[in-house]
């Protein structure tokens, strides 16, 4: 959540947090890293979110799906794709990346600001501003 908020009384403080945590996401994000392969080009790969959709390029198509907000989780998809032919390589990254996303349960923001995404507890891709 992207508010934080301590209450103070006299038996101790009891911390908390609140706001909307899609405001966290909005906006535009490239991929730093995709867990368990090498990107030739990562910053080739985009995510876009705005008003509970994304949107982005994978590596060689453009992709778009519907995003939802869960209590502590997060849903994408499902996720329309276009369909241009790419070289195999590119192809492949889309691949990857296209199974990354499916697999999206939940969110975190690094201390620097990164978006960490990740299926359960692992983390399995970080987006930079």
């Amino acid at each position: 959540y992207p508010l934080v908020a301590e209450l103070t009384h006299p038996e101790g403080t009891m911390p908390g947090c609140g706001g909307d945590p899609a405001s966290l996401l909005a906006g535009d994000w490239q991929l730093q890293s995709l867990t368990g392969h090498s990107l030739p080009n990562p910053s080739e790969i985009s995510l876009s979110v705005s008003n509970g959709q994304i949107s982005g390029h994978s590596g060689c198509n453009r992709y778009f799906g519907a995003l939802a907000l869960t209590g502590e989780g997060i849903s994408l998809g499902p996720l329309g794709v276009t369909r241009m032919a790419c070289p195999p390589p590119q192809m492949l990254t889309e691949q990857a990346v296209l199974d990354m996303l499916s697999r999206v349960t939940r969110f975190d923001l690094s201390d620097d600001g990164a978006l960490i995404l990740l299926a359960g507890d692992d983390p399995v891709a970080t987006f930079g501003r």
